[in-house]
This record gives structure tokens, sequence and C-alpha cells, in this order.
């Protein structure tokens, strides 16, 4: 009787006071392939960006890699600070999933409403002291809401597992759950990015939001269910907006489209027929092309870009990796890309240890954002894919866009500390330290996790 309650003393001290997880460290490989990102970047987005420094200050090369360092410095130190100091429960608390969606909901409203005008499109919110783009919190936190919202609906759902009257029941609440209302939340979302507009931005969104179903491990009957009903609700809102939008605009629907996705038609219009495009339409393109072509195996030299002299417009910024390219050469894109590669491994192996479902979707979310958009930056840089204003992560221009990259790793890091299955090797060690020895470790079959057994 005595061992059963070592036993249990054990166990509720080591996952009461958190001893497993004060003593883990974050994931070290993942964090070196962090700060080379965000080093490399910054070397890459001064020697980049000296001619537009130039232009805008007068005479202050330094002007645009000050700010840029910053605010990815403050984003770096503070998504350590995080991933090191907060614990996933306190993401999991109600209030804060609520506030999430709030205060995102909030921004997409307000960039269009007070957002500043760029060719058309409301997609800058001036903060004064900063301006950025709501949506790219809107991707950041759709992977974090989605994440402790369906971990809650799954508890909410085993809760009420033996009130369901009937099977049908059971089939349809699930499907409302898992599926249904948290993809109707997040279509909200998708609406008003569609509408700033930025289809890139709401593509990528809506891909992101549908791996993280994936990820959720949601049946394949609540799949079922969660569609018919989001086809019956997709049906309705179509009918409704067929009906009202010609009479709110005064335009067919066609001319609606065609006038609001305007730069995207042509975008895909020039992508198809260079051939037949005006010659500042295909100048990225071409200019792109030259300076990954001049670079070479080794490159011309670090700084030495003659493209970034104003021949390849947004060269600090959607186009940097062709000035990579130019300046490092193949070797230089080869290193960019199998950074990302590795970043991709580990993220990837944190979220198949997370103990939970919601680190596991944590990890894997962002580790999937980060990864996709740069290889859709890679594929617009090399001209297999359209232009799409998508930046390359830690390497373009825009302090606060890297902030939320930073941020996401943060996240992947936290879940590497914070929500990883037991080392048994670990436990013998605490338990040996509190004058205890530990039987032979024994995996449960219902948790799947790694737990330690007290020899009496």
């Amino acid at each position: 009787m005595s061992a059963n309650n070592n036993d249990d003393n054990l166990d509720k001290s080591l996952i009461n006071n958190e001893d497993l997880f004060s003593f883990r460290k974050m994931d070290l490989p993942l964090l070196i392939i962090f700060l080379l990102l965000c080093t490399f970047g910054l070397v890459m987005m001064f020697s980049s960006s000296i001619s537009i420094s130039f232009a805008q200050s007068g005479d202050n090369a330094t002007a645009m890699i000050r700010k840029q360092f910053f605010i990815t410095g403050g984003a770096v130190v503070l998504s350590l600070f995080i991933a090191r100091a907060v614990n996933l429960k306190f993401f999991r608390k109600a209030w804060f999933r609520h506030l999430l969606y709030l205060v995102v909901t909030a921004l997409l409203v307000l960039v269009l409403l007070r957002g500043q005008t760029f060719n058309g499109a409301k997609r800058w919110l001036n903060l004064k002291v900063f301006t950025f783009q709501p949506s790219e919190a809107a991707k950041i936190g759709a992977i974090l809401w989605l994440s402790l919202e369906l971990e809650h609906k799954k508890k909410y759902l085993r809760q009420k597992k033996d009130k369901w009257r009937n099977p049908w029941q059971k089939f349809w609440q699930h499907g409302r759950h898992l599926l249904t209302l948290p993809a109707c939340k997040m279509l909200l979302w998708f609406a008003l990015i569609v509408v700033q507009p930025h289809l890139s931005a709401a593509i990528i969104f809506a891909l992101v939001v549908f791996v993280m179903f994936l990820f959720a491990g949601i049946k394949r009957s609540a799949w079922v269910a969660g569609i018919v009903q989001l086809l019956v609700v997709a049906l309705v809102f179509s009918l409704l907006l067929l009906t009202v939008l010609p009479s709110l605009t005064g335009m067919s629907n066609s001319e609606f489209l065609a006038k609001r996705f305007a730069h995207v038609f042509k975008r895909m219009d020039t992508y198809q027929n260079p051939d037949q495009a005006s010659t500042d339409a295909i100048r990225q393109i071409k200019q792109a092309q030259i300076a990954l072509g001049s670079g070479g195996v080794d490159g011309v030299g670090l700084g030495r870009s003659v493209q970034k002299m104003n021949w390849l417009p947004e060269a600090h910024n959607d186009y940097i990796l062709a000035i990579i390219g130019e300046e490092l050469g193949f070797i230089g894109t080869t290193a960019v890309l199998l950074l990302f590669i590795a970043f991709m491994i580990r993220g990837f192996r944190i979220a198949l240890k997370a103990k939970s479902n919601a680190g596991l979707m944590i990890a894997a979310g962002y580790t999937f954002f980060l990864v996709l958009q740069a290889l859709i930056n890679f594929g617009v840089a090399t001209n297999l894919l359209p232009a799409t204003g998508i930046s390359l992560p830690f390497f373009s221009s825009g302090g606060t866009a890297n902030a939320f990259f930073a941020l996401a790793t943060g996240m992947i890091l936290l879940i590497s500390k914070w929500d990883q299955r037991e080392d048994p090797e670990l436990i013998r060690i605490l338990a040996h330290n509190r004058g205890k020895k530990l039987g032979p470790v024994m995996k449960t079959s219902s948790t799947n996790e790694e737990t330690g057994t007290v020899n009496g």
C-alpha cells in the first residue's frame, strides 16, 4: 500500500510542480535554425535595401535596416521569452480564446474602415507607432485559435457523449462542433481579407485553415456531417450574395468582380502571356531572372548586386531571393532553401512528439504556414508562380510581418518545451534526486504517453 502511495505522490509531484518542463530546454536545433534565418535575413535585407535607403533618407544607407533590426530583434526576444516562461495552459484559458478571435476580427474590420489605400486596396492599418497588415495577424491567429478551439470542442463532445438521444444526433453534433461552427468563424475572416482585396493572402489563409482541420484528427463521420452542413450554408450565402450584391453596387456580379479584382486578372494575364504584356508589367519578372542568372554558382559577391540599384522593383521585399541569387549565387539560394527544409523537419518533429492535440496543431500549423509562405515566394522569384506580393519570412522588408513570423516560431519553441511527451531518462534523474528509484518505463495504451512506475 505504501508503494502505491509513493507512486501516486511521485506522479503528482512531477505533474503538478512541472519539474519535467522546468528542466526541459527548448528545441536547440530549431532555435539555431531560427537565429540563422533571422541573421541571414538581416544581412541580406541590409544589402538589398542600400539603394532605396539612400533614396528615401538622402544619405543614410542604414535607414531601413535599423528599423527592421529593432522590430525583428524585439520580436525574437519576445518570442523566446514566451517560449521560455509562458505555459501552454495560459493559452488554453477560455477568455484568451475568445479575446483572440474578437481582436483579430476587430482589426480586419478596422482596416476596411480606416486602412490606408494603395492601388485601390485597403490592406495596411496605421497605428501611429507602426503599420501592419491585419491579414498577417489573421493567419497567425487562425492557427492558434483553431488549435485551442478544436481541443476545447473535443473535450466538450467527450463530456456529452452519453447525452445524445440517438446516433444521428451524435453524427450531426460532431460535424457541427468540430467543423461547421469553427469553419464559419474562419469564413468571416476569409471574407474580410478578400474584400480588402488581398486575394493572395486569402488563398494562403484558406490553405492554412484547411490543413489545420486535417491536423486536428477529425473523424470521417464528423467530416461528412460538417461538409453537408457547410454546403447548405454556402448555398444560402451564395444565393443571398447574388441577390443583394447588384443592388448594393449598382452593377452586375461579373462587372463587380472584374472591377474589384482587376489587378489579379492583370497579373494572371501577364504571367500566362508575357510576350503580350507591357514592358512595365513584366519588368519585375525579367529583372529577377537577370539577377538569378547573373549570380551563377557562387554569385557576384555580397553587396555587389547591380539589380538592387533601382533595376529590380521590390528588391528588398518580395524579390529579395533574386538579390540573394545574384550576390551569393546558387549556393546562397540553396542555403536559404535548406534552412527552411531543416526548419520544416524540426517543426514537424516537435509536432509529432507533442503530448496534446493542441500542441500538435500549433507546432504543425505554424511550421506549415512559414514553409508554405517561403515556397510561394521562391515560386514567384523564379517565375514558377505569378506575382503574389507574398514576402519571404525572416528575409523580406517589413518589420511587423517578420515580427509575426518570429512569434509563430516562438510558439513552436513553446510546444518543444511545455508540451512534449515525457522523457523516461529525465524522469529517472528527477526521481533519483529525490532519493527514489524508478522502475521500468511503461506506455499506457489510452494516452500513448510514457510514464514511470516505482518499484516497491
